[in-house]
């Protein structure tokens, strides 16, 4: 479903704390919409799917997923494919888990390199808050030095009041709150919480233009600048430089692969699975997905997916999560972290984009099916239109459009008659109908 208020919170919040990580499908998509649904006009003869979504770029072409670009960038997602970050993604925060030993592990990275290493971004982000145009990615940059230097650093305030002059106070107050739980100065501890309490105090503006948005160049720098300190091995700036990247840009997945095989290197295994499981999220198909899966081949915790579809009926291209996956229907034991993955089945011939969410349990499996049917809309003397309940939203009328004649149309998994309503277009002659679809079989229709 589209994120509420308290997700989108979580997510701003996460960024801001940086918490990395990976996804749950976010609005645009959400299962009560009808993104199956073809708009169009007979005169003009054009379709278009519905939600917003398609899978090719602007020349029909298939995109690639790159790791150094955010979802609405490169991987051949709308921005609607965006999604937040969930509540058991990674902490950036400097951390000390115990070793064999049991005794705590030091933080590799001094809290004096932290500082250096992210010294540049302070003078782009003080610029940046000066302006309404610029906030959001000043945001974004305060985001990246709070990555660096960990929630408790005095910069945290900065961002807090950013926020805050940004109006948008519970963000400006959770901000707050992490200063005050992890700064060692009880002072400065106790005026923040004071400042907390009062932003929440702020009445919820009616409206608000501002936005988040990305520092992608500076990501993608501080990215290129930690892959040649892990070449380097030098794990300590390599693992400040990727954190400093997840801040910039959350959306990007490069850092996350690359934070975890840093922990990995520093003999951090719970974090460098907790990280690889962020970026599965974030890219559970490829090249890439798969050699991280082999770093996790020991991992009991990854669920498996098998993916299959109507045998008469093909979908063209099968997405997931805003990637295409190469590989043809079906898909078979797919690993994936626990979570919610959003699957398309596309075909253009029948003007189908098939949306379907797929939970995937931990150390479990789970099965998803494209169960499809085509209507024939063969309605004459007179011409009309042909609206069916949406099989996956009983309170939805999806109209199927004049372009096609022919509409790939879901399949109810309980097997249930859909309601049709037809509609001549003069409105002379009006019909319900209940109609019972058969996976890869057509159904026409006629008065």
């Amino acid at each position: 479903m589209c994120a509420s208020p308290a997700t989108t919170l979580r997510f701003r919040v996460a960024a801001a704390l940086v918490v990395v990580g990976g996804l749950t499908v976010s609005c645009g998509g959400a299962p009560g919409q009808n993104p199956d649904s073809l708009t169009s006009s007979r005169k003009s003869g054009e379709k278009s799917v519905s939600a917003g979504t398609t899978p090719t770029d602007s020349r029909g072409e298939v995109r690639a997923a790159r790791d150094d670009v955010s979802v609405d960038e490169g991987d051949g997602a709308t921005p609607s494919d965006v999604v937040a970050m969930p509540a058991d993604t990674p902490q950036s925060k400097p951390s000390r888990p115990a070793n064999k030993r049991g005794k705590a592990k030091s933080d590799p990275a001094s809290g004096a390199l932290r500082s250096k290493l992210s010294a540049f971004l302070v003078p782009l982000a003080r610029d940046a808050a000066k302006s309404a145009a610029t906030r959001g990615k000043a945001v974004s940059l305060y985001r990246g030095l709070v990555a660096a230097r960990g929630p408790g650093d005095p910069i945290a305030l900065e961002l807090a009041r950013t926020y805050r002059v940004a109006e948008d106070y519970s963000a400006a107050a959770a901000v707050y709150r992490a200063f005050a739980a992890e700064t060692n100065d009880r002072a400065a501890a106790a005026d923040a919480r004071a400042e907390a309490d009062e932003v929440d105090a702020q009445p919820t503006p009616f409206s608000r233009s501002f936005a988040e948005q990305p520092a992608l160049a500076e990501a993608r720098k501080v990215w290129n600048k930690g892959r040649k300190a892990s070449r380097r091995k030098k794990w300590d700036e390599a693992l400040v430089y990727y954190q400093m990247a997840a801040g910039l840009a959350p959306e990007m997945p490069g850092p996350m692969r690359e934070l975890g095989t840093v922990y990995r290197k520093l003999d951090r295994p719970e974090q460098a699975r907790s990280y690889f499981h962020a970026y599965l999220r974030r890219r559970p198909v490829g090249k890439i997905a798969n050699e991280v899966r082999k770093q996790l081949n020991k991992d009991d915790t990854l669920g498996r997916v098998t993916v299959t579809g109507t045998k008469k009926l093909r979908c063209e291209q099968v997405w997931v999560q805003g990637l295409f996956v190469s590989q043809k229907l079906p898909i078979k034991s797919l690993a994936l972290p626990e979570g919610r993955y959003r699957w398309l089945c596309f075909n253009n011939k029948y003007g189908l984009a098939y949306y379907k969410w797929v939970d995937v349990p931990r150390g479990g499996q789970v099965e998803a099916n494209f169960r499809w049917a085509i209507v024939v809309n063969a309605l004459k003397k007179p011409y009309g239109r042909v609206r069916i309940e949406d099989a996956r939203n009983p309170d939805v009328m999806q109209d199927l459009g004049l372009a096609l004649n022919e509409v790939g149309v879901p399949v109810p998994d309980d097997g249930r008659a859909l309601r049709v309503k037809l509609i001549s277009d003069d409105r002379s002659r009006i019909e319900d109908r209940l109609v019972k679809l058969s996976a890869g079989e057509r159904t026409v229709i006629k008065w």
